[in-house]
């Protein structure tokens, strides 16, 4: 240790130096450019399987209804699905808002859109993002998304 160190430390000043901080706010700046996309791309898939898993019961909900009716539900298109569609109801306080974009005699597209007025961590989702799901009568899906 210099001289000026020890006449510092044992006059009995204490602290830390300015030189000392910077490195350590360099240092946290590195760690958390290195961590938060990572969080934050973790955090957005988590949404996405959030509604991949809706969709999925949905899917159940409405084959069992073509199954016992041999038809798909008359349901509004374009809007957001009623609540209790082939006896279905979407969780609250979902990132998503789910409806029926085409529904035909042969297939029915169930779509989740990102809504971003949600919870704080929906504005993960960019607008507009959606993921559309194709259930067919032969009882086969299709899965495509979009904007994400």
């Amino acid at each position: 240790m210099t001289t000026w160190m020890r006449a510092r430390r044992v006059g009995g000043q204490r602290g830390f130096t300015l030189i000392e901080i910077f490195v350590a706010l360099a240092v946290l700046g590195v760690l958390l450019a290195v961590a938060l996309p990572r969080y934050l791309g973790s955090r957005r898939t988590v949404l996405v399987t959030e509604a991949d898993e809706v969709l999925q019961e949905l899917k159940i909900a409405a084959w069992q209804h073509y199954q016992e009716h041999s038809t798909w539900a008359t349901v509004p298109t374009g809007v957001p699905m009623p609540s209790g569609t082939f006896g279905f109801t979407p969780p609250g306080g979902a990132c998503w808002t789910f409806g029926v974009t085409t529904a035909a005699a042969d297939q029915i597209v169930f779509r989740a859109q990102a809504n971003t007025a949600g919870r704080p961590v929906c504005v993960l989702l960019p607008a507009g993002a959606t993921v559309d799901l194709t259930v067919s009568s032969d009882g086969s899906s299709l899965r495509v998304q979009s904007g994400l």
